[in-house]
Protein backbone atom coordinates (compact mmCIF):
# COMPACT_ATOMS: atom_id res chain seq x y z
CA UNK A 1 0.00 0.00 0.00
CA UNK A 2 1.11 3.41 -0.91
CA UNK A 3 -0.04 6.71 -0.16
CA UNK A 4 -3.63 7.89 0.72
CA UNK A 5 -5.10 10.83 -0.90
CA UNK A 6 -6.64 12.01 2.72
CA UNK A 7 -10.60 13.35 2.57
CA UNK A 8 -10.65 11.75 -0.79
CA UNK A 9 -11.31 7.91 -0.43
CA UNK A 10 -8.27 6.82 -2.59
CA UNK A 11 -4.81 4.86 -1.79
CA UNK A 12 -2.22 4.52 -4.44
CA UNK A 13 -1.01 0.81 -4.76
CA UNK A 14 2.63 -0.28 -6.15
CA UNK A 15 1.05 -2.36 -8.41
CA UNK A 16 -0.07 -1.40 -11.18
CA UNK A 17 -1.33 -2.19 -15.14
CA UNK A 18 2.61 -4.45 -15.82
CA UNK A 19 0.95 -6.98 -12.99
CA UNK A 20 -2.17 -7.31 -14.81
CA UNK A 21 -4.55 -4.36 -12.68
CA UNK A 22 -6.65 -3.13 -15.02
CA UNK A 23 -9.67 0.09 -13.61
CA UNK A 24 -12.62 -1.67 -11.50
CA UNK A 25 -10.70 -4.68 -10.85
CA UNK A 26 -11.64 -5.08 -7.02
CA UNK A 27 -8.60 -5.78 -4.39
CA UNK A 28 -8.69 -7.05 -0.28
CA UNK A 29 -6.12 -5.14 1.66
CA UNK A 30 -4.84 -7.02 5.01
CA UNK A 31 -2.02 -6.51 7.45
CA UNK A 32 0.32 -8.41 8.63
CA UNK A 33 1.48 -8.35 12.49
CA UNK A 34 3.49 -10.87 14.35
CA UNK A 35 2.62 -13.35 11.77
CA UNK A 36 -1.16 -13.20 11.69
CA UNK A 37 -3.10 -11.46 9.12
CA UNK A 38 -6.48 -9.01 9.43
CA UNK A 39 -8.85 -7.76 7.16
CA UNK A 40 -8.87 -4.03 6.66
CA UNK A 41 -10.94 -3.21 3.87
CA UNK A 42 -11.78 -3.69 0.07
CA UNK A 43 -10.21 -1.25 -2.54
CA UNK A 44 -11.44 -0.90 -6.16
CA UNK A 45 -8.87 0.59 -8.67
CA UNK A 46 -10.10 3.66 -10.68
CA UNK A 47 -6.86 4.62 -12.57
CA UNK A 48 -3.51 2.59 -13.16
CA UNK A 49 0.08 3.59 -14.47
CA UNK A 50 2.15 0.62 -15.00
CA UNK A 51 4.09 0.23 -11.61
CA UNK A 52 0.70 2.19 -9.67
CA UNK A 53 -2.25 2.20 -8.97
CA UNK A 54 -4.80 4.83 -7.81
CA UNK A 55 -7.77 2.87 -5.72
CA UNK A 56 -11.22 4.27 -4.17
CA UNK A 57 -11.97 2.73 -0.52
CA UNK A 58 -15.35 1.03 -0.25
CA UNK A 59 -16.78 1.72 2.76
CA UNK A 60 -19.12 -0.97 3.32
CA UNK A 61 -15.77 -3.07 3.84
CA UNK A 62 -13.59 -1.19 5.22
CA UNK A 63 -12.95 -2.41 9.35
CA UNK A 64 -9.93 0.50 9.92
CA UNK A 65 -8.05 3.08 8.10
CA UNK A 66 -5.62 1.71 5.73
CA UNK A 67 -1.87 2.02 6.57
CA UNK A 68 1.12 2.58 4.00
CA UNK A 69 2.14 -1.32 4.86
CA UNK A 70 -0.94 -2.83 4.52
CA UNK A 71 -1.06 -5.31 1.78
CA UNK A 72 -3.36 -6.47 -1.32
CA UNK A 73 -4.49 -9.94 -2.29
CA UNK A 74 -3.28 -11.34 -5.40
CA UNK A 75 -6.88 -12.41 -6.24
CA UNK A 76 -8.39 -10.07 -8.83
CA UNK A 77 -12.60 -10.19 -8.74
Amino acid sequence: MGHGHPGAGLVEISIGSDQGLLKGHRLEVYRTSGGQSTYVGRIEVVSTAPDKAVCKIDPKFQNSNMMKWDRVASKID
